[in-house]
C-alpha cells in the first residue's frame, strides 16, 4: 500500500492517536475501532505512538510530530443535558451511566491526538 500512496518524493501522512478522548466506535479487535458516520459504517485504526513507524520501513522519517486539539471551550459550554443526549449506544465504548459519569471530566479530557509524518523515499 505504501508505495502507490507515495508517487512523488515526499509525502505527508497522520495517523489517529489512542490518546484521543473518547475513542469513537466499538472496538471489534486492538486498535480497530467500529462506527457509523453519516449513515455509513466506518473504522477508525489508533495507534500508539511508535506504532505506526513500522510503515514506513523502507522509507526516511523526515519529521514526525504528535499534535493534541483540545476542546475545552465547547465542551465547559455543553450542559449536562446536551452531553447526555450526544451519546449514542454505537458511537463509544462507554455504556450510557457510565458516559452520565464522564461529564464533569469532559472539559479536562476531550481532545483529538494525531501523529503527523513526512517521510520521503531514499535517494
Amino acid at each position: 500500500m505504501m508505495p502507490q500512496l507515495l508517487k512523488s518524493t515526499k509525502q505527508s501522512l497522520s495517523a489517529e492517536s489512542m490518546d484521543c478522548w473518547p475513542l469513537i466506535g466499538r472496538e471489534q479487535s486492538p486498535g480497530e475501532f467500529s462506527c457509523f458516520e453519516h449513515d455509513k459504517g466506518v473504522v477508525h485504526s489508533v495507534y500508539d505512538d511508535d506504532e505506526p513507524n513500522r510503515y514506513f520501513s523502507g522509507l526516511n522519517i523526515v519529521w514526525k510530530e504528535k499534535r493534541t486539539t483540545w476542546f475545552r471551550e465547547q465542551m465547559a459550554k455543553m450542559s449536562k443535558e446536551e452531553w447526555i443526549n450526544w451519546y449514542k449506544d454505537d458511537w463509544t465504548n462507554y455504556k450510557g451511566d457510565d458516559w452520565l459519569k464522564l461529564y464533569d471530566e469532559r472539559v479536562q479530557r476531550y481532545s483529538y491526538s494525531h501523529l503527523f509524518y513526512i517521510v520521503r523515499k531514499p535517494t
